[in-house]
């Protein structure tokens, strides 16, 4: 549907025809404003998996500023968790994510493969299942100290849910055994970018 402009006369009788052309207008517009929104979560609001932990938080200070990180070795798959409450305005789909990482000391050439995964849950849902949907993105290693931003992830959400606000769950790490993991040495996580689509307007 597009948006239908015409001219209005003055005195003209309004017919069933125009307030229909109003309605739709009124949706083209309002529709205009769906599309995808982002949200951004730091590691310092991120926990350590059990079994598969990355290094405790550390700090990194090339300056005034400093950042919370984690480390996630080379030789292993380690994780984080942490979950959302999605807005009303969430179309309950998929959902995509992008890393923001970058190395400490000792960095080289090679890449890292970071791994996202998500458990979509309705009110009465059980807490806690193992995502059976996994989605991968592989970033290469610029210099140290400097900001790394991967492409986003294939799509990720299992479950289908119907509430206003479900509650999602997100297992985030990187994949150290994968063969196209060949960064030597931690890739510091500074935090991802969750992306889903909204099919309202607002929450109201």
């Amino acid at each position: 549907m597009a948006f239908t402009s015409r001219t209005w006369t003055t005195g003209e009788v309004v017919t069933a025809a125009m307030m229909n052309t109003i309605r739709d207008d009124l949706d083209y517009l309002y529709a205009a404003d769906y599309g995808e929104e982002t949200v951004y979560v730091p590691v310092s609001a991120m926990w350590a998996e059990t079994g598969s932990e990355p290094a405790d938080q550390a700090i990194l200070d090339n300056g005034t500023i400093v950042h919370p990180a984690r480390g996630f070795d080379a030789a292993a798959d380690e994780f984080l968790n942490f979950n959302l409450c999605m807005p009303k305005r969430f179309d309950n789909s998929t959902i995509v994510v992008k890393f923001i990482w970058t190395v400490d000391a000792g960095g080289a050439a090679g890449n890292v493969v970071w791994a996202a995964e998500a458990q979509l849950l309705d009110n009465d849902d059980a807490i806690g299942n193992d995502p059976t949907t996994q989605a991968t993105v592989t970033d290469a290693w610029i210099a140290n100290m400097d900001v790394h931003s991967t492409d986003w992830t294939g799509a990720i959400g299992d479950g289908t849910v119907t509430d206003e606000n479900p509650f999602v769950e997100f297992r985030v790490g990187r994949l150290g055994s994968n063969g196209s993991d060949t960064l030597a040495g931690d890739a510091d996580l500074l935090g991802v970018l969750v992306r889903w689509t909204s099919d309202l307007a607002t929450d109201d």
